[in-house]
């Protein structure tokens, strides 16, 4: 009855006795049910207290006078549990019983994977679709002319294919002749353009206005050319490459991630402002032209000028070639052009102007150009100051900013765009035929050029991108917002927590063992990825709501109490160590049974309060009725302690080896429902302190992510700049080999080398060259350039205008971007290299219709490839030489200075005397444990290029190592927290690096058994800091340690231990506490045996280092 009443939202205010069977199972997963039966097997009657009569289902009639045993029954069952359960009413919650059935299909993993594999399929197709949407410009020629007009290589294709009898059945807009196709628009025209030049001349297009007679596409010479300049066509599928790098599993990662892509690309484009501030022009200039003294150079000379681009020239020896020059000038915009012969004269047969101004001003420049003040054959660049300290100024800034980037903290995907842009604009800017865009005048453009420089383009089409990677997540609706996942989250982990200690409780308690521990064992372990993914929601969700209104104070809330939860996985670690060992012998059956209804009592209102606890949070207020609601349940939990105590002390286990798990048991259940009750206490007291009401503005996030970002104690850790320096040391070399190196697969100026290597940096932590990735990064980028050339080889058979190469190239970009994106969502193993090839691929195909397959195409990728292979290639040596101690050597010295921190713990322990010593040097072996495990994987052999004179690293026995270290800092955790006074820190939340002993351990090294175990112990204890490490290092002496190795696992002294300390405990002051944590007693029984199973773990390792020995 308590359970109907605490989860009657769910099914009523009056449940029916058919309800009651029915939800049976629904209770039981919420924590209500103790037992496996009691309702599924009882005949269990209720009176229906609204109506008189008995209810229609296959549970026997009922009538009044069964009242009294339906009570007894549920007693019996384990439902009726306690009065302080029924009080509770959770009445803001949606209907129970599919929450808790959908927390336990999550709990258990029960379709998670299902569930995962489809977000990923609907996610991989959305982002399909918009790369696709967003493309349309590109290769839908009605969109691709309304944006850009009539420029680029798709309308001279146009204009081969154009036919007006079938202009209707083509995407080409109609009306627009076939005469003005002929025309081009210049880089930076917009708008209406119209041909002024008279028939048999160069075009010439001058803005329409309205004082020029009415413009229509129909009229010959009136064009159209589009809302955007030539830039914005180059760089539209940023876009598209931004939304696959941008998009992850869920709306909040992929927020962060875009945001970071956002920051990067405006920190690349900030510099290069700066340096045009600098530099206006740039490296753009010409080669010397100087004749001045009379010296022919036998060179002919081609001049032409462009509109809003500016001058440009170029010297031949032949003239063939000049002729090639003259007739390949961009004739969008031309304003005049010309051949000069080695005597310095213009040829009459090769000139053209548009009129006789750009006539003079083409023979004036000329002029200028041969009589400048330098060397021929010399580069004279149009800024001065560029041509004093320019190169010197760019290199060292393209240097400084790179490490910049890599030395400060600063999230890897703001790295990748702003080192890639960075290297990308460096190596324009430093280009002579590049520049910067110019008026007719020479100087800088005004507003246009700056809306059609590329960094002012690249920037606006991220911004596109990150709004679509946005929207890719959104719609359709697949349930990948963060927000909508915390409360089910809370629900799943309070669910599992609550289910584990149930089943624990009732395995425990029960009278044999059984292959039931080993599934307990799963389910405990399955805790913490659960709990991994409630912290990335948790966080993901600040980014999806930015703590604004009460999403902030709820996410605040779900936070602290999933971070209670974790604290609480960690405990259950200690209860699985007991059902795993527990072999029910001796005095168990008897001790457990005497305690039974008690353990069961608190491990359900306990559980009672978490759920309470969970729910408050939800809301993310805690209103001073869900205050005293949770203030009441602790009362209750604090008299179920109490009970459990006294029942514990009339049982009087005393201390044994034989209740030593029992005990262990009991404590656990004690420190569970204190932490539980701690942390409820914390929420009431912030209804009076008023930081319930905490949140993470945007203003705070901002400032902690620039202090963590630029924190000088973080950047300057030697570890981080070794990994700062050796990429930077890669990206540099290669833009320094871009910048010079021509010829063979290399060209002058190509910043691809660089630019790939920044995408490809070598992760933080890494002490090994990543071969493996390295051949990924390999794979995804060729076939990233390699596959789209062989799709587009089936759009080409489709004209460029025709609704068949529309859908068959929109289709392509659909499904090569959806299964790319899906195997990145969706394989751990290949997941990178799905993202490279969909990255990289999608530029090639969102190119507009032109002459693709020519042998010019094929080279250019066929460079691109040798590039990225010489650049991983270098890589690889960079990390190697620049990486004197390999992993190996990494993993060695972490694990012998855990091992000589382990020592001193056992020091500290056996001497009695210093707690917080004894914590400090736990504490110190946890942190250098870490290091081992993250260097240990990069060991494999696999990983090593060649082996070398070198024995192969013990593999086997450093995991082996690891794992035993592992469980032997968790037993030894497990005795300082028996042997800290809790009272005096106040809560079990404190943290401080000081801890003050209750006793135990004093008492402990006063037993002279405890002399004896520090005798049996210590000699283990000396091989693991000297004779394993030794043998991982392949020190040949190592093996003289294990010659005389006794391996025992069992602690021989420890019936001695236990009986030394219950005739000392005997005579100890009768204890007065209230708390069943603080018991001496028990916490004496936990010290020991947690010293037997260290026994255990130091002779597991000494029995691997012998058999190691052996082989």
């Amino acid at each position: 009855r308590a359970c109907l009443r605490f989860f009657g939202r769910s099914f009523g205010s009056n449940p029916s006795p058919c309800t009651l069977r029915e939800s049976l199972g629904t209770w039981r997963q919420a924590g209500c049910i103790m037992h496996e039966g009691g309702c599924d097997q009882e005949e269990v009657r209720s009176r229906d207290d609204e109506t008189s009569g008995t209810k229609s289902c296959p549970c026997p009639e009922v009538s009044s006078s069964d009242d009294e045993t339906v009570e007894g029954t549920l007693e019996e069952s384990g439902l009726l549990i306690t009065d302080a359960v029924a009080e509770i009413d959770i009445t803001n919650t949606r209907n129970l019983s599919q929450m808790i059935g959908q927390a336990n299909a999550r709990a258990r993993g029960q379709g998670r994977h299902r569930a995962a594999c489809v977000s990923h399929v609907f996610l991989a197709l959305s982002v399909g679709f918009w790369v696709m949407v967003f493309g349309l410009p590109l290769y839908h020629l009605g969109f691709y002319y309304t944006l850009f007009g009539l420029r680029g290589t798709v309308i001279h294709k146009v204009a081969e294919e154009f036919n007006e009898s079938s202009n209707s059945t083509n995407t080409f807009p109609k009306g627009v002749q076939k005469d003005n196709l002929l025309l081009t628009c210049a880089s930076l025209d917009v708008g209406k353009m119209r041909n002024t030049a008279p028939n048999g001349h160069a075009a010439l297009l001058e803005s329409w206005n309205g004082n020029m007679t009415v413009w229509n596409k129909t009229n010959k010479g009136d064009i159209w050319c589009g809302f955007f300049p030539r830039s914005f066509l180059l760089n539209w599928p940023n876009v598209a490459q931004f939304i696959i790098f941008s998009v992850y599993k869920n709306t909040g990662t992929t927020i962060n991630l875009a945001f970071q892509g956002i920051m990067g690309t405006a920190m690349a484009g900030l510099n290069m402002q700066c340096m045009i501030k600098l530099f206006p022009h740039g490296a753009s200039g010409h080669e010397c032209l100087n004749t001045t003294d009379g010296v022919q150079d036998n060179k002919w000379e081609v001049l032409w000028y462009v509109r809003k681009r500016g001058w440009y020239e170029k010297q031949s020896t032949y003239k063939g070639e000049a002729i090639r020059y003259y007739m390949d000038a961009d004739t969008g915009g031309l304003q005049a052009r010309g051949v000069f012969g080695p005597d310095g004269k213009l040829d009459p047969y090769l000139t053209w102007s548009r009129n006789d101004y750009w006539s003079q001003k083409l023979e004036a420049r000329h002029k200028a150009l041969r009589s400048e003040v330098c060397e021929p054959g010399t580069f004279v660049y149009k800024d001065p100051n560029y041509a004093a300290y320019g190169e010197i100024a760019c290199l060292v800034d393209v240097a400084l900013v790179l490490l910049l980037f890599l030395i400060s903290k600063s999230s890897r995907n703001t790295m990748m765009f702003g080192m890639s842009w960075h290297v990308t604009w460096m190596m324009s800017f430093m280009n002579p035929s590049v520049g910067v865009l110019q008026d007719d005048d020479g100087d800088v453009m005004g507003w246009l050029g700056f809306l059609s420089a590329d960094v002012v383009v690249v920037v606006f089409t991220t911004l596109i991108g990150a709004v679509f990677a946005i929207v890719a997540t959104l719609i359709p609706r697949m349930g990948l917002l963060n927000t909508s996942k915390l409360h089910d989250d809370s629900v799943a982990v309070t669910h599992r927590i609550t289910t584990v200690w149930n089943e624990c409780t009732h395995y425990f308690l029960g009278g044999n063992r059984s292959a039931r521990r080993f599934q307990l064992e799963r389910q405990i372990n399955s805790i913490e990825g659960l709990s991994a993914d409630v912290q990335d929601h948790v966080d993901g969700a600040w980014w999806e709501t930015f703590d604004f209104g009460s999403w902030g104070n709820r996410r605040y809330l779900l936070k602290l109490f999933d971070a209670n939860a974790a604290e609480i996985r960690n405990i259950l670690q200690v209860v699985k160590k007991c059902v795993l060992s527990e072999t029910f012998k001796g005095d168990h059956n008897r001790f457990m049974e005497s305690v039974k209804s008690q353990v069961h009592e608190l491990v359900a209102v306990t559980a009672a309060l978490m759920w309470l606890c969970m729910q408050a949070a939800s809301d993310g207020v805690v209103d001073a009725a869900e205050a005293e609601q949770i203030a009441a349940q602790v009362d209750v939990v604090v008299e179920k302690e109490a009970a459990l105590l006294t029942a514990f002390k009339a049982a009087s286990p005393g201390i044994s080896d034989d209740l030593s798990d029992e005990q262990i048991f009991i404590f656990a259940v004690g420190v569970w429902s204190r932490k539980v009750r701690d942390f409820a206490l914390k929420m009431t007291s912030m209804i009076k302190t008023g930081t319930s009401k905490l949140r993470v503005t945007c203003l705070l996030s901002a400032v902690t992510s620039v202090r963590d970002t630029w924190s000088p104690s973080a950047m300057i850790q030697i570890e981080h700049v070794k990994y700062a320096v050796r990429n930077w040391l890669s990206i540099e070399i290669c833009f320094l080999m871009g910048y010079w190196m021509n010829g063979s697969i290399f060209s002058r100026f190509n910043s691809t080398m660089a630019a790939t290597l920044t995408l490809l940096f070598v992760k933080e932590g890494s002490h090994v060259v990543e071969y493996e990735k390295s051949t990924h990064r390999l794979l995804g980028v060729s076939l990233g350039n390699s596959l789209p050339i062989l799709i587009s080889g089936l759009t080409d058979f489709f004209t460029c205008n025709s609704y068949e190469r529309l859908f068959v190239q929109g289709g392509s970009i659909w499904v090569y971007s959806s299964i790319w994106m899906f195997v990145y969502l969706n394989s751990d193993m290949w997941g990178y290299v799905g993202c490279l090839i969909g990255g990289f691929g999608v530029y090639k195909l969102m190119e507009p219709c032109h002459e693709s397959g020519s042998d010019s195409e094929f080279i250019s990728k066929y460079q691109a490839i040798g590039n990225v292979t010489v650049a991983i290639l270098l890589q690889a040596i960079v990390h190697s030489l620049l990486s004197k101690s390999g992993p190996q050597t990494l993993c060695v010295a972490a694990s012998r200075s855990c091992c000589a921190s382990m020592v001193s713990a056992f020091e500290a322990l056996f001497d009695g005397k210093d707690l917080s010593g004894l914590k400090a040097a736990l504490d110190e072996a946890s942190t250098q444990l870490s290091k081992a495990k993250s260097t240990v994987a990069e060991c494999e052999p696999k990983m090593q290029l060649i082996r070398g004179r070198k024995p192969p690293f013990k593999l086997d026995l450093a995991r082996t190592t690891i794992l035993n270290l592992e469980s032997l800092i968790s037993e030894m955790s497990l005795i300082v927290t028996a042997s800290e006074n809790w009272s005096v820190l106040g809560s079990l939340e404190a943290d401080s690096g000081q801890a003050e002993s209750i006793g135990v351990l004093e008492l402990l090294a006063r037993m002279p058994a405890m002399k004896l175990a520090k005798a049996e112990m210590m000699p283990s204890v000396k091989i693991l800091e000297v004779v394993m490490p030794d043998m991982l290092a392949n020190v040949p002496s190592a093996e003289d340690g294990l010659r005389d190795v006794r391996v025992s696992k069992e602690l021989e002294c420890a019936n001695a231990l236990y009986e030394q300390l219950a005739a000392a405990a005997g005579s100890l002051p009768t204890q007065k506490h209230t708390e069943l944590t603080d018991d001496i007693r028990m916490r004496l029984s936990i010290v020991v045996r947690c010293l037997q199973n260290c026994t255990l773990y130091l002779g597991r390792i000494e029995e691997r280092c012998v058999t190691e020995f052996a082989l």
